[in-house]
């Protein structure tokens, strides 16, 4: 575990494309259920998808990387994440990583608790336990979210 600085360091795009760059991505539209998945090389989703979306797109439409990551390859990165101290008894937290463009989001749904935080970028995005709610990228963003 590291300090929010040195996480941050290493999750800039020189710093994630060089270590990263080659290895697999899984997408997933932004959908509120991600029903259609794509893996290609991280590289090739940031030369080529991670670009302002257009406001009207369909999250049905929209590819996007968050969550479904790769703990093994991606492993080195989280180690150095250091999690919110919120905690519920008898669980863990589950940690979905993600990077989108403007515009990009999740449409409207909802989940258990959370903590969403963003690294590089902003974001709009307020979701208390099982309250439908939206995320919406404002410029391109860096965020990691634990789901408890």
């Amino acid at each position: 575990m590291g300090s929010f600085n040195e996480f941050q360091a290493q999750c800039t795009k020189d710093q994630l494309l060089a270590r990263f760059g080659e290895h697999l991505v899984r997408l997933s539209t932004a959908n509120t259920y991600s029903y259609r998945k794509v893996d290609l090389p991280f590289q090739d989703y940031v030369d080529h998808l991670l670009e302002p979306q257009d406001l009207a797109s369909l999250g049905s439409e929209t590819l996007y990387f968050f969550g479904d990551n790769n703990f093994t390859e991606w492993g080195s990165l989280f180690k150095k994440y250091n999690p919110p101290p919120f905690r519920i008894p008898g669980t863990m937290g589950a940690y979905s990583f993600g990077i989108g463009g403007s515009g990009s989001g999740v449409p409207f749904h909802w989940h258990g608790p959370g903590f969403s935080e963003v690294i590089f970028g902003r974001k709009v995005l307020y979701f208390p336990d099982h309250w439908w709610h939206a995320t919406l990228n404002l410029d391109t963003s860096v965020f990691i979210s634990t789901f408890l």
